[in-house]
């Protein structure tokens, strides 16, 4: 293993293994009987108790600073209320491959919302992995809906979905700051819980409407799988990341799932995988890891002393 391959950057993969079957998982669910809304905000639910249970369990001293609850409130509804919403909205206004093709430009919106915030610095390796990342995805979504992205069949689905994107580079990018006074796990069960509250709110008339007794098992495992596994946990270690490596590379990982959701869809979905298909995987996997590690490369800029040393040779 490099040693610039951290715990953090496993971690992460693990996470973005977690996302891509995930998105299966919540397809097979939807199979099961679940209608989008009601999924989506019990899982929430669920996920901020595991969150608390975590909280509780795992640290002993909780700071929850009053003067910080608005901040954490907006926190939330942003990066949870609003992002789900324009999610689930958009999903069903578009194709598939829009969504995921869209919702790849969060790493880009993250870097240059950083960059314009003065979050972090920009670096030649992090453009070269979203570009070559944001190709890769391009390159496995293309075979399934082609470039017509904003057609007018599904332009309005593909306007949510891109501010779905740019509504969660935002909060990557701001999350930042609230990293530096709450702990990982502080932040997202605070934020998850002010965020999941006006998220029922919403979801109300659809949790009204959902036939409870449809659902199967398969239904409530997907439903325990995500909401468990893929927020309260995941984002727990993404926002870690967040702390550790800084927003524009931890968001890097978030154009891993793509790859990840392809095989499993292949696996329990019957899906087909193409050859363009899987060759835009290894260019998001490529992307990551410039990215990621483009800083170690011993690439040192020309000294005069080196200058001078070539003139006389």
């Amino acid at each position: 293993m490099p040693a610039f391959l951290k715990g953090v950057d496993l971690l992460l993969i693990f996470v973005a293994v977690v996302w891509g079957v995930n998105a299966t998982v919540i397809k097979l669910s939807l199979m099961a009987g679940f209608l989008t809304l009601p999924f989506n905000s019990v899982r929430f639910l669920l996920a901020a108790l595991v969150s608390w249970v975590l909280l509780l369990l795992v640290q002993r001293k909780r700071r929850l600073r009053l003067k910080d609850i608005p901040g954490l409130f907006a926190m939330g509804m942003l990066g949870h209320t609003l992002y789900q919403y324009l999610f689930i909205e958009g999903t069903n206004l578009t194709t598939a491959g829009n969504t995921s093709i869209l919702l790849a430009t969060i790493p880009i919106h993250v870097a240059w919302i950083s960059i314009l915030l003065r979050i972090e610095r920009s670096h030649w390796y992090i453009w070269t992995g979203l570009v070559c990342s944001f190709t890769g995805i391009l390159l496995v979504f293309a075979s399934q809906s082609g470039f017509t992205f904003f057609s007018s069949t599904h332009f309005i689905g593909d306007v949510l979905i891109v501010c779905a994107g740019l509504v969660m580079g935002l909060y990557t990018a701001l999350s930042k700051r609230w990293l530096s006074g709450y702990t990982p796990l502080e932040f997202s069960t605070y934020t998850m819980t002010l965020g999941t509250i006006p998220l029922l709110l919403v979801s109300t008339p659809a949790l009204i409407q959902q036939d409870w007794s449809a659902i199967t098992i398969v239904g409530w495992g997907g439903l325990l799988f995500s909401g468990v596994f893929a927020i309260a946990i995941c984002y727990v270690i993404w926002n870690w990341g967040l702390q550790k490596i800084g927003s524009t590379r931890t968001s890097m990982y978030g154009n891993l799932p793509p790859a990840f959701a392809l095989l499993s869809g292949a696996i329990w979905l019957g899906e087909a995988v193409t050859l363009p298909q899987i060759a835009g995987a290894l260019l998001i996997i490529t992307g990551v890891l410039v990215a990621r590690f483009g800083s170690h490369l011993p690439l040192k800029p020309r000294t005069p002393d080196s200058r001078k040393a070539q003139a006389r040779g």
